[in-house]
């Protein structure tokens, strides 16, 4: 999803480019052309990292600057490392909208 760096005792990584893998999801449309980090990470998804030997939760994301502040700090460092998204949809209510014919 994107590359990422990050260093061991803070609470925060930097996006440094996205790889364009979630255009597979969305065709390359985004909601916010500017920051389509918006489309892809929410407070509260899980983020992997650091060839796959951290994952923590989101707290926090700063569009304009390309940050996600996480729940935990980081165990090492992590440079130009890739990040991926894990979202867990929990729902009791489904609505369903189309004509059956």
């Amino acid at each position: 999803m994107a590359n990422v760096s990050g260093n061991t005792g803070e609470n925060f990584i930097n996006i440094r480019n996205l790889t364009n893998s979630y255009n597979i999801i969305n065709n390359g449309t985004y909601t916010y052309p500017a920051y389509p980090i918006r489309d892809i990470a929410y407070i509260g998804d899980k983020v992997l990292f650091a060839n796959g030997t951290q994952e923590k939760t989101i707290s926090g994301i700063d569009y304009v600057n390309g940050r996600i502040t996480l729940t935990t700090n980081l165990n090492f460092n992590t440079s130009n490392g890739f990040m991926s998204v894990q979202r867990t949809v929990i729902t009791n209510n489904v609505r369903i909208d189309n004509v059956v014919e």
